[in-house]
């Protein structure tokens, strides 16, 4: 992927030996990787507090918060982390850590807070900073998988 030199390790995380389990994905919008996923036969639950995204989801399974998140094996943020208020993305790991999932694995693609996007983005669209104080925060306890600038692969808790 992009050239990069992946180690055995992050070949493993994308290889599809892992069984990804039921699937929570937070930021869901309008439904299209989810609808993606359960069509490969994965069972998705999306998450999204917008009436209007959810006015415009095409998968089968959503919620408007991340009620049972501790229940499930593979918890998605594929652009999404950096909306979800600090306080709540602790609040998230917390029950994920505590949950009945011993394996649960964490995958996040994000626009860090940080990176310079100009006049495409708003201020008001990342109310969350992704750096990487933030981010050995959200890691530990979690064996590391992938960590690559703001995007990361996580199994545990440990």
């Amino acid at each position: 992927v992009f050239g990069l030199p992946f180690t055995g390790k992050e070949k493993n995380a994308f290889s599809g030996r892992r069984s990804p389990g039921r699937i929570m994905s937070v930021g869901a919008g309008d439904g299209w990787l989810e609808k993606t996923l359960e069509n490969l036969g994965c069972e998705v639950t999306g998450v999204d507090p917008s009436a209007g995204a959810r006015d415009l989801y095409a998968g089968s399974h959503l919620q408007a918060d991340c009620t049972g998140i501790e229940q499930y094996r593979t918890v998605v943020f594929c652009e999404s982390l950096e909306h979800v208020p600090i306080g709540q993305i602790r609040d998230i790991w917390q029950r994920i850590r505590n949950g009945s999932v011993p394996d649960t694995r964490i995958i996040a693609v994000n626009w860090p807070s940080y990176f310079p996007l100009g006049i495409i983005m708003k201020d008001w669209d990342h109310i969350t900073r992704l750096d990487e104080q933030l981010y050995d925060e959200l890691c530990a306890g979690f064996d590391v998988i992938v960590r690559w600038g703001s995007h990361f692969v996580l199994d545990g808790p440990r």
